[in-house]
């Protein structure tokens, strides 16, 4: 192997790791949101109950 096509493989490498960490994180950040949109949505349901009694 020469030395060019080790810095590819070493590039392939790392750029597939930075994806593969990329995702996990939007996939967290995805999973937060939800819990901030339910959180939002139990506290309009309770003022909804509040108002109306």
């Amino acid at each position: 192997m020469n030395d060019n096509h080790q810095w590819r493989l070493l590039t392939i490498a790392i750029l597939s790791a930075a994806m593969i960490a990329g995702c996990n994180t939007f996939k967290g950040m995805g999973k937060d949101i939800e819990g901030a949109g339910q959180a939002i949505q139990k506290a309009s349901e309770k003022t909804k109950e509040a108002i109306t009694k």
